[in-house]
């Protein structure tokens, strides 16, 4: 997507990993010329400090005047520009026009890039898309009640108080702002709400199985890694024990 409003220039926080992300567009499909194309993609998830509660993923419901996969539901993402300096800022790029959001750090790639034909049928482009966690500025504690109370379907909306259990909770923790051209409504949903995604009735229904199959995979990595940071907490917190008594 190309948007005349443009974030104001940002610093990305990387990791060592991730660094050969750090160049344009055009040298990555220089240096891999299999592919035509490059498009990037999001994983936002909610941050949780609370036991009872589960994570939730962003998820953009796509317009239904949309020639590809109208009213099916996706993460953050689009093409990546030659005029972004990096893949990453085009991640940036790409999160702050659908959703208001501004990149903070790249936690992690999610897969290894999955490919896609597009384009007329005798004449296919093939694509890569590549797909990061990420974390965004001002994200406060986004704490789950129940699935609908994480909907909103505007063009621009917050979603409103449902007496959640924690004060720094859902109302006051983002903002979502959505470009109606492209995205009708965003929702928070859990694992389970994608493990059962499909055709049927009262479902989300994703863009593509292989789109499941990338988010059930991030779920998995988002868990494994807050878990072992919870365990390097509690590592730490062994150690200052043992040496206080």
């Amino acid at each position: 997507m190309t948007s005349s409003h443009q974030p104001t220039p940002i610093s990305i926080q990387i990791s060592r990993e991730l660094r050969h992300f750090a160049v344009s567009s055009r040298k990555f499909l220089d240096d891999n010329p299999s592919y035509n194309r490059l498009a990037v993609g999001a994983f936002i998830f909610s941050v949780n400090d609370a036991p009872s509660t589960s994570t939730h993923l962003l998820l953009l419901q796509r317009a239904s005047n949309e020639r590809a996969f109208p009213n099916c539901w996706e993460v953050p993402g689009g093409s990546a520009e030659q005029d972004d300096p990096t893949i990453l800022h085009s991640v940036a790029r790409e999160v702050f026009e659908e959703t208001g959001l501004r990149l903070n750090r790249v936690v992690r790639q999610i897969g290894s890039g999955m490919e896609f034909n597009a384009g007329p049928s005798d004449n296919p482009e093939l694509w890569v898309k590549l797909e990061f966690e990420i974390e965004v500025a001002g994200m406060a504690n986004v704490l789950a009640t129940t699935p609908q109370h994480h909907h909103c379907v505007a063009s621009n909306c917050t979603p409103r108080n449902h007496d959640l259990s924690y004060a720094s909770s859902y109302p006051q923790a983002i903002e979502i702002t959505l470009d109606p051209v492209e995205h009708q409504a965003y929702k928070w949903v859990t694992e389970e709400e994608v493990k059962i995604s499909g055709p049927a009735e009262g479902c989300l229904k994703l863009v593509s199985e292989d789109q499941r199959q990338v988010i059930l995979q991030a779920f998995q990595m988002h868990e494994a890694g807050v878990q072992g940071i919870h365990d390097n907490l509690k590592s730490r917190a062994s150690k200052h024990d043992f040496t206080a008594s």
